[in-house]
């Protein structure tokens, strides 16, 4: 046998198990924590927000702004908040939940991970949403919007859209 016959197995049974080690891995991702969807009636999760826009004013293209939204259940049931996500590569989602910090991103560029990730908020319990705005990754200049996204469980809000404004000179 010649030197290449022989190597030429050996690669295509590498990348036969590399193929299968992928999709073994992208069809056993840990499914997050099961939470209520479904509401019951009366039991009804309420989402209020302390903020519905955020206006970041007139900042430099190499600044980096930030509002801090407080998301609160006010109502019966558990709020399920899910599919976070910023609708440009220089907009964060940094969410405060459970003591814990998660940091969104445009759906396309959060890892599969934070695109299934949901969380819940206990009838009168808050999370803290930082609003994060960086034009230096994506250079503009004048009036910009970006949007902020997320689902809920609650039947008056199943999707949010929070707009950020900034005037970018």
């Amino acid at each position: 046998m010649t030197k290449k016959s022989l190597n030429t197995p050996i690669i295509l049974a590498l990348l036969v198990g590399v193929v299968i080690i992928i999709a073994v891995l992208l069809t056993t991702q840990t499914p997050t924590a099961s939470l209520p969807v479904t509401v019951t009636p009366g039991e009804e999760p309420q989402l209020t927000m302390s903020e519905r826009s955020v206006d970041l004013g007139t900042m430099k293209v190499s600044e980096e702004r930030s509002k801090d939204i407080i998301i609160t259940n006010v109502g019966k049931g558990p709020l399920v908040l899910s599919r976070i996500r910023t609708s440009c590569d220089c907009t964060y989602a940094d969410l405060t939940i459970g003591g814990r910090t998660i940091s969104f991103n445009m759906e396309m560029h959060n890892p599969v991970a934070l695109r299934q990730w949901t969380g819940a908020l206990a009838p009168g319990e808050s999370a803290t949403l930082k609003a994060i705005y960086r034009p230096f990754i994506m250079p503009v200049q004048g009036p910009v919007e970006r949007i902020i996204s997320f689902n809920t469980n609650d039947p008056k809000y199943p999707s949010v859209e929070i707009p950020l404004r900034a005037v970018v000179d």
